[in-house]
């Protein structure tokens, strides 16, 4: 009699959970309430292709998801900083770890990698594939190398680049131009490269910002944060001129299937509000969702069915996000294998 009561009283949480849950427009999956009720994390299914890859570089953990609902730790054969996957291969850089510093390795299953050689240069730092190529810089310097298999690597020329370093970069094609965006800290302007970073073209803000935030571009504009200033810089013609838009303490930026997105939040890392919004032009925007820490959000992958997958959260129309059973928080990079 003791059990059946006590299996009435679940099943009735579980229910009035589910309902406040709907209220709240954010479904959450029933086996993830083991880990509400029962104190125990479920086991995520291995039938299936990794798609969605992620770290916290900060306590040498990786995970990896099938579908972004569901993630498991997995232990690659080296210890990753930054990672990114393209043409088939996966390159991780090694930055910060002391016994396996400045290095790179490729590897075709994200678990076995195999360290190659690259141009004399200074500390490597982030990885990111764009344009079917491989870069990796050093946020706030002059280091930039290129790669199309992740293997053979080369130093640009970088004409033109002068003294302005590179802080971000980012990239997209229209027609058969491939464009590669660079944001500098050194110049209150952007570099703009069609040459695959061979020669670069200065587009400055005007005096609207000095320096700026992570930028993010499309087919439809280009847009920068202003992370001090409370705005978002676009420009609709490459660059020439710009509009500067109130916005919130932006952080992070994306533009992800021809839609832009960019969170905002205090700085503050107790801060208990991080809204998403989203925008097609860079200059209207709508909050699609207001998560509970910057650390749910930090990082944002799309899949080749359109599915949004964030640390902590995934959607499939953008507006109804769902509780994903997330890993280890700040997470140091994440990115989608077809």
């Amino acid at each position: 009699m003791y059990r059946n009561k006590l299996k009435s009283v679940i099943m009735l949480l579980i229910i009035l959970f589910s309902v406040s849950c709907k209220k709240d427009k954010e479904r959450v999956p029933y086996e993830y309430l083991a880990l509400l009720f029962y104190g125990q994390t479920p086991a995520c299914s291995t039938s299936g292709a990794f798609h969605y890859y992620g770290a916290n570089n900060q306590i040498s953990e990786h995970y990896r998801s099938i579908d972004g609902s569901c993630w498991s730790k997995y232990t690659p054969s080296i210890l990753v900083d930054y990672m990114d996957y393209g043409n088939g291969v996966f390159v991780a850089v090694h930055s910060y770890n002391s016994s396996f510093s400045n290095k790179i390795s490729h590897s075709t299953d994200g678990i076995n990698f195999t360290e190659t050689t690259y141009p004399a240069t200074s500390k490597l730092g982030r990885v990111k594939f764009i344009n079917k190529k491989f870069y990796i810089y050093q946020s706030g310097s002059l280091s930039l190398i290129k790669s199309a298999d992740g293997i053979n690597w080369t130093k640009p020329a970088q004409t033109n680049l002068g003294a302005n370093t590179i802080s971000d970069l980012t990239g997209y094609s229209s027609g058969a131009t491939n464009y590669l965006i660079a944001l500098s800290s050194g110049c209150d302007c952007i570099l703009i490269s069609t040459d695959d970073a061979e020669t670069w073209t200065v587009k400055s803000y005007n005096n609207l910002l000095r320096g700026g935030g992570p930028v993010a571009a499309g087919t439809s504009a280009i847009v920068v944060l202003n992370q001090t200033g409370n705005s978002v810089l676009t420009s609709a013609d490459s660059g020439v001129t710009w509009k500067q838009n109130t916005f919130t303490s932006p952080r992070k930026a994306w533009n992800i299937n021809g839609k832009f997105y960019v969170y905002g939040d205090s700085a503050d890392i107790t801060s208990s509000s991080a809204p998403l919004s989203s925008s097609s032009d860079g200059n209207t925007w709508a909050t699609v969702k207001t998560f509970d820490h910057y650390y749910d959000i930090y990082h944002l992958v799309v899949s080749g069915t359109g599915r949004l997958v964030t640390p902590a959260y995934y959607s499939d129309d953008g507006t109804n996000w769902i509780k994903s059973t997330s890993f280890e928080k700040p997470i140091t990079y994440m990115m989608y294998v077809p």
